[in-house]
């Protein structure tokens, strides 16, 4: 399964997935993934990051029920505070606080999903958007404070046997083994070419 950021790195994928993903906010300007994970008031999105959103045709999409998004495929989940890193479960998706990203919350997600191994791929933090790579991420200055709290969450998800890898040639993030593309497709076999 393949948990997508929006970082630069997501233009690494030369077409959509053929395995299962998650992605977060307005990634449907590159794809449509498999689940959608938005926990951010749509109000927050300018109109055309909104209209990704709103017109997504993901299987399901995860939500707060504050966020405004509506439709028959929309799943409304609670989020709650964790002392400790926890995949989601059905009580809902779990966070350690700030600094919040929608990539953590589909990391935990895609654990409770089963979905074994876990690639991420545009989660960067660092430089730009893969649709603008001039504008910066605002969570680039918490790269470090994020890292600590993915390796905590890669703690947990081992214990249970689930891995993880970063397919990013250029994230931050150094809580996870880094791995290509092509070998992560090779190896999941959810992934390989039919």
């Amino acid at each position: 399964m393949l948990v997508c950021g929006l970082g630069q790195s997501l233009g690494s994928l030369r077409s959509p997935p053929c395995c299962p993903s998650i992605g977060v906010n307005d990634i449907a300007r590159a794809f449509d993934p498999t689940y959608l994970v938005c926990m951010d008031p749509l109000n927050v999105f300018p109109a055309d990051r909104r209209k990704f959103i709103e017109c997504s045709a993901s299987k399901f999409i995860f939500t707060d029920s504050e966020t405004g998004i509506s439709g028959t495929n929309v799943v409304s989940c609670a989020l709650a505070f964790s002392k400790r890193a926890r995949p989601a479960d059905e009580g809902g998706l779990y966070h350690r606080g700030p600094p919040l990203t929608s990539t953590y919350l589909a990391l935990g997600l895609a654990a409770f999903m089963g979905g074994d191994p876990i690639g991420l791929i545009g989660v960067d933090f660092c430089g730009g958007y893969f649709f603008d790579t001039g504008h910066s991420h605002n969570l680039n200055p918490c790269a470090e404070a994020l890292d600590r709290m993915f390796l905590e969450l890669g703690h947990e998800l081992a214990i249970t046997g689930t891995r993880v890898v970063n397919l990013s040639d250029r994230s931050m993030l150094k809580a996870f083994p880094h791995m290509s593309l092509d070998e992560f497709f090779w190896h999941d076999s959810n992934c390989r070419p039919r």
